[in-house]
């Protein structure tokens, strides 16, 4: 648009403003955005039904936003992260309606096309509930094969929908052998294979090779931090070796200046340094990675914010911050109390329990025996875990939980 044009329409806008056609909302500082009256958006959707366009004109919409969308979802992984997200979010309303629009005509391929290019934002966001609806939504609509080309997302979209937690194998093979990033996402959240704590740690190995020498340095950084995570969650005496692989995705994500994986890393690298006893240099990490899920939209775009914050109180205890711990604890019992997680009031209590103990108020920390309810009710919920197709596993016996949960409170850091 030439300056003369871009003038001219700037006076067309600012005379329809004073006409009350249409409403200037200011989104962010130096940008103001314009939408119709509810009236006239009314009036002009009765025309184009009356004159027979109403379905062209969506058509044209979904188009130009899904080939938006779809060109900025690789810079969502890249420095420019936070602008392309900012868009995102103001566009929100035009996105719904796209994918709205491609559901209820039955576009399949679009449908997929646009649920699939909005995942990383979803995710990005913290907003998994949002993506989940969608998904269900999308569902809806889909044949059992995928359409050509579409495997990956009918299979992301068809394991969001499902209500359990379990990916079954022909699923996950197409999510491992895409080639594409965000089937990384799906490994690290949400979607859990069967088979045990053995298989999760033997596909985090695979997903690392896998994605070792990927044109993308994103799901390079990406994969060496899925073989950290496996190494030290299920690995045996690997713990220095993985927090090596740790540290170079750190420095990768860093050069990348992705600020999500960045977060994911020093949340991880501080669980390495309080393993080894080092409370600061845990609480500066998981400060850091707070800090940046700040930048995202909160700690929701961490995948377990909770525990974020239930560590946070702990390592400021731990290092003399007994105020800030009792802060971050408030912040977490509220969100127990919306949610009623009965596995995360049972982590609350048991940082509360620590801190107490911490102030010398042994009597407080004492009465979070109470805990032995809240652990009754989780130990309840816990159903018995099939392996394999095998005979169910037995659930943790509750005098081994209890004694795990109080060791905080009597003394036992």
């Amino acid at each position: 648009m030439s300056e003369a044009a871009g003038i001219q329409a700037a006076q067309v806008q600012e005379a329809q403003v004073q006409e009350a056609q249409i409403q200037a909302a200011q989104r962010r500082p130096a940008q103001v955005r314009y939408r119709l009256l509810e009236t006239v958006r009314a009036y002009a959707a009765e025309r184009l039904e009356e004159a027979g366009e109403a379905r062209a004109v969506r058509d044209r919409h979904l188009g130009y936003f899904l080939g938006t969308v779809e060109e900025s979802e690789p810079g969502l992984r890249t420095a420019d992260q936070l602008g392309l997200l900012a868009m995102l979010d103001a566009e929100r309303g035009n996105l719904d309606a796209a994918l709205g629009h491609a559901v209820r005509t039955g576009q399949e391929r679009q449908a997929l096309r646009l649920f699939m290019a909005r995942l990383w934002a979803w995710t990005v966001r913290g907003r998994g509930d949002e993506a989940a609806g969608w998904a269900r939504a999308v569902r809806a609509v889909l044949g059992e094969a995928a359409p050509p080309g579409l495997e990956l997302p009918h299979t992301l979209c068809v394991l969001l929908a499902s209500d359990g937690p379990y990916a079954a194998p022909e699923a996950l093979r197409v999510v491992e052998e895409s080639g594409h990033p965000v089937a990384l996402w799906a490994w690290i959240v949400g979607v859990r294979p069967s088979g045990g704590a053995v298989d999760h740690w033997r596909r985090a190995l695979a997903a690392m090779r896998a994605f070792g020498d990927h044109e993308d340095p994103w799901a390079r950084a990406t994969g060496l931090l899925m073989g950290e995570i496996g190494e030290f969650e299920y690995g045996r005496g690997r713990a220095r070796a993985a927090e090596g692989w740790l540290r170079e995705a750190l420095a990768r994500y860093r050069a990348l200046g992705e600020r999500w994986g960045l977060s994911l890393a020093l949340y991880w690298l501080s669980l390495a340094a309080e393993n080894r006893g080092d409370a600061a240099e845990a609480l500066a990490l998981l400060e850091e990675a707070a800090e940046l899920a700040g930048l995202l939209g909160g700690l929701e775009s961490v995948p377990v914010p909770l525990m974020l914050r239930v560590r946070l109180a702990q390592l400021r205890a731990r290092t003399g911050d007994l105020v800030g711990a009792e802060r971050e604890l408030t912040w977490a019992g509220e969100v127990v109390g919306r949610t009623r997680d009965l596995v995360a009031a049972a982590r609350v209590r048991q940082a509360a329990g620590e801190v107490a103990r911490r102030r010398g108020a042994l009597g407080a920390a004492r009465t979070l025996r109470g805990l032995d309810g809240v652990l009754d009710g989780v130990l309840d919920g816990v159903p018995r875990v099939c392996s394999g197709g095998g005979a169910p596993r037995p659930r943790p016996r509750p005098r081994f939980v209890r004694a795990v949960a109080r060791a905080p409170i009597e003394g036992r850091d």
